[in-house]
């Protein structure tokens, strides 16, 4: 950039169409339309350190310092800081349908049927069984949606727990989360209001 203060890690691809990209503290991650990765960032914190270029992926995450590359063969690759353990602790011979990053965290939904897998920051705490089909993640805390009865589970430190079900998406921010319920189909839509054809007066002209 013009400030120098971030800048391209790998040459900037030639192809000039991007499909995703994620954004942490001082980096950020884009993704080409045929799987490359370019990495923006400040490498004060590590943020590139072994980022593996070569591979193909379908979808990238970024952490506060770090980042995870889901690989077209469903493999993971994590890269940038490791304080916390989030390279170290990598399932690296686990197959992934899906990933999300915390701030030092990655919980990943692993195949074929569904169960989470978390690495860094958390460890392996997480819930047990399959049938997840989305995952997000906040700074310090996971939240994955059950395809069974649409079911919110969340955890880590200082969560709120969410007993209720019917949910069809979710999303994460630093210290919150939100989900989206799926609409009731057995009541009839609220009727629009009539509308008001009461007679108006003119305006009177100046």
């Amino acid at each position: 950039t013009e400030t120098g203060r971030v800048g391209l890690a790998n040459d900037a691809p030639r192809e000039p169409r991007f499909a995703a990209v994620a954004v942490g503290s001082l980096h950020a991650v884009a993704l080409t339309e045929t799987g490359r990765v370019v990495l923006f960032a400040d490498a004060s914190r590590g943020q590139r350190r072994d980022a593996d270029l070569a591979s193909r992926y379908v979808h990238v995450a970024c952490g506060e310092n770090h980042t995870v590359g889901l690989r077209a063969d469903g493999t993971v690759c994590t890269w940038g800081c490791d304080d916390a353990d989030q390279r170290a602790d990598e399932p690296s011979h686990t197959r992934f349908l899906a990933i999300a990053c915390g701030a030092s965290h990655a919980v990943g939904l692993a195949e074929p049927d569904g169960s989470l897998v978390s690495w860094g920051a958390l460890g392996p705490e997480r819930p047990s069984g399959p049938g997840f089909v989305a995952v997000a993640c906040g700074a310090h805390h996971s939240v994955a949606l059950h395809g069974r009865d649409g079911a919110i589970v969340v955890w880590g430190p200082r969560h709120a727990r969410l007993d209720a079900s019917g949910f069809v998406a979710l999303v994460s921010g630093g210290l919150h989360c939100a989900a989206l319920r799926a609409p009731d189909l057995s009541q009839p839509p609220p009727r629009e209001p009539a509308p008001d054809h009461a007679p108006r007066r003119p305006r009177r002209l100046p």
